[in-house]
């Protein structure tokens, strides 16, 4: 909240000066709501005729009036909020963001907040709302999640003048009881342990499709989205430009951009060119084979289901854990670098190589891999210490 006058500007100098009533300023209050990001949003407008000295102190007590007086926010429904917020996130976000928050939203929010009114949501039900979350068999990332989308309802509803404050913000996230998390701790095969796990997989489509996910590091969705076409083996090089998610309302697949809407190219070594062409001799032997066709799977891509049923049956036969489809990623990740520094490469390079290779961003490399280098601590002290040994 906050008293002004108008402004004009002087045509002489050019500067901003007050715009004068009967040779007097003339005062005006103007309301505003902060939202959780500190920007502000203008909701009233108070003009009266509040002019000259006099005006101002009138003004002054008008503002403290206001102040005193709680200002009512636009009442509705949670679940009208919920309509409103989802709508906003279908103009700015992938469909198959979108679809990923509507369907956490319709499952793990909105009925636990049934029949509320906005002006009636309190630290009260938040409390409420993650005490029936925290006991439910959900890993700590989804409990997470719930906690992430109901705060930004919550907050889009503080931006938007339907409630005062962003309860569930102020409650923070879910921690577990007694029990630390190692932010740095990813899960991974090593180049031993997929040596055996490949060895037990007869079948050319998966043996390539594994193969191919341990060499390369690409995302699923970009692995399942390639054709043929993206293969050029006199080059030995894929060309990564799309993706496919089944996160759709209409169809049971859409092909869209990357994760990061950059085309990028990977370069394979011989092994993996050696076994992706005896897999094209295969598949280009059937009647209607096109370059347009799917890599894994022809004419239709092979679903995320299939691909999670398979992976099960093959780490069956091994004697160590079983790791993700995007895990497959980190383990490829890991080879490079444990190779890498066996053999005394520039880790700076291999890491800036790394991140474009995998369709990173230099700050997504640091957070997800940089605690797998070398401490690179021990190499500024020995140059610290090597100057201290000349002088």
């Amino acid at each position: 909240m906050a008293i002004y006058t108008e402004k004009v500007i002087d045509k002489k100098t050019g500067q901003k000066i007050d715009k004068l009533v009967d040779g007097k300023k003339q005062y005006y209050i103007r309301t505003y709501v902060t939202d959780e990001f500190g920007n502000k949003k203008q909701i009233t407008r108070h003009n009266k005729n509040w002019i000259g000295r006099d005006g101002y102190w009138e003004a002054n007590q008008e503002e403290n009036r206001l102040r005193n007086t709680k200002i009512q926010n636009k009442i509705i429904s949670f679940l009208k909020l919920c309509n409103y917020y989802l709508e906003e996130q279908k103009q700015i976000n992938k469909e198959s963001t979108y679809y990923t928050y509507y369907k956490l939203i319709n499952r793990w929010v909105i009925p636990f907040f049934p029949n509320k009114q906005t002006n009636e949501i309190s630290t009260d039900d938040c409390l409420k709302y993650r005490k029936i979350i925290f006991d439910k068999k959900l890993s700590l990332a989804m409990k997470n999640k719930c906690h992430i989308i109901v705060s930004s309802i919550l907050g889009y509803g503080v931006k938007m003048g339907y409630i005062d404050k962003n309860f569930e913000q102020l409650l923070g996230q879910f921690k577990e009881k007694n029990e630390k998390v190692d932010k740095n701790t990813i899960r991974y095969i090593t180049y031993e342990q997929f040596k055996k796990f490949i060895k037990n997989i007869d079948d050319i489509t998966w043996k390539t499709f594994f193969i191919f996910l341990f060499y390369t590091g690409m995302r699923k969705g970009e692995v399942q989205a390639l054709s043929w076409e993206d293969i050029d083996f006199k080059n030995k090089q894929i060309f990564v430009t799309k993706s496919l998610t089944a996160k759709t309302f209409d169809s049971p697949y859409k092909i869209t951009n990357t994760k990061t809407k950059e085309n990028r190219r990977v370069d394979m070594n011989n092994y993996l060119t050696n076994q992706l062409k005896l897999y094209y001799k295969v598949q280009s032997k059937n009647v209607d084979f096109n370059k347009k066709d799917f890599v894994f799977g022809g004419k239709a891509p092979l679903s995320r289901t299939t691909i999670d049923r398979y992976k099960h049956i093959y780490f069956e036969k091994v004697d160590f854990n079983e790791i993700t489809i995007h895990e497959f990623r980190h383990s490829h990740v890991s080879l490079i670098i444990n190779e890498a520094v066996k053999q005394n490469l520039d880790m700076l390079g291999v890491f800036v190589m790394l991140s474009e290779r995998m369709g990173h961003t230099i700050e997504v490399m640091q957070q997800t891999y940089m605690h797998l280098f070398p401490n690179i601590q021990n190499k500024v002290i020995n140059i610290l210490d090597n100057l201290d040994n000349k002088n």
